[in-house]
């Protein structure tokens, strides 16, 4: 629904902005139309794009969608608020942040070899640290 909203938007823009800028010879009413139509796209894409802004900064979902863009782990308490499908998917032994993809995504690399999903962690036997290879 969005991005049909954004492309009619964008359709109105450019057909507006060109019969505008083209100083094309139309009658004085059509150049009337466009210049409102063209005033009032300006005005909705503002006013959509400030409340999509306070959805995000003001409802505690939005605050977490945004914390999980930006940290790259969605807390598990939203998570299973919001999207309980993943719970049947991820089950119940992980708590607090979920750190990425739900247990047994194609994109889980858990279950991965070391050399798929990184340098394997240091062991107690150990006690130099693990090496990053490029």
């Amino acid at each position: 629904m969005n991005a049909v909203l954004v492309a009619a938007m964008a359709v109105g823009f450019v057909v507006t902005g060109v019969m505008l800028l083209l100083k094309l010879d139309l009658p004085a009413w059509l150049v009337s139309r466009a210049l409102w139509l063209h005033g009032f796209l300006a005005v909705a894409g503002i006013a959509l794009l400030l409340s999509h802004l306070a959805h995000v900064f003001l409802t505690k979902h939005g605050r977490d969608y945004l914390s999980a863009m930006i940290h790259g782990g969605l807390r598990r308490e939203t998570a299973l608020e919001r999207h309980s499908k993943w719970e049947a998917v991820a089950g119940s032994t992980s708590s607090g942040s979920t750190g990425g993809p739900p247990a047994g995504s194609p994109d889980d690399s858990r279950d991965a070899p070391p050399s798929a999903a990184g340098p394997a962690p240091a062991t107690e036997e150990s006690s130099e640290p693990p090496v990053a290879r490029m």
